[in-house]
């Protein structure tokens, strides 16, 4: 009977350690609409993408620098922003339209791709009430999808953040 007692409790400890260990693991984030990673310089991006670029301020205290990009079969604007330390903090991708349904459609499209790939976002609700959105919390860095359809403006941005740059999900 002890020896019973001994024997379940070890293969409860190491079922316990398997699920741990199982669902802790989580999927690269890899972000599909460049090749660029976190690692990556400006002179990097400028190899990449080439010089043809508009420059702004970024979110994250540095230089920001704005490139047409065709991505799910349009041209919005991907954007490669940079910190005060000029280290890569967030790539995102822009699009905008005149067209309510075409913004849908497409948004649909995209989250139903990261859904494919990550699982079920978690709704950040800091997020105004005007726009909608999902967030991937990740430890390779934070996915970030964006609808707004205010007025006249609908657009869609979908933005990775890099690990350094990502909030910690939500308790």
């Amino acid at each position: 009977m002890k020896h019973l007692h001994k024997l379940l409790s070890l293969l409860l400890i190491l079922s316990l350690a398997l699920s741990c260990l199982i669902g802790c693991s989580k999927k690269e984030v890899i972000c599909p609409f460049t090749k660029i990673t976190w690692q990556d310089t400006l002179e990097d991006i400028q190899k990449l993408e080439g010089k043809d670029y508009e420059e702004g301020e970024s979110l994250y205290y540095g230089e920001c620098y704005n490139y047409p990009k065709e991505f799910k079969g349009v041209t919005g604007t991907l954007q490669y922003m940079f910190d005060e330390e000029d280290k890569l903090a967030c790539m995102a991708w822009l699009y905008s339209s005149d067209s309510l349904e075409e913004i849908e459609t497409l948004y649909k499209t995209l989250h139903e791709d990261l859904e494919a790939e990550y699982g079920k976002g978690k709704y950040d609700s800091q997020f105004a009430s005007e726009i909608g959105g999902d967030v991937w919390y990740q430890d390779g860095g934070n996915i970030i999808l964006l609808l707004s359809t205010v007025d006249e403006y609908k657009a869609i941005q979908l933005s990775y953040v890099s690990p350094e740059h990502s909030l910690d999900e939500p308790k």
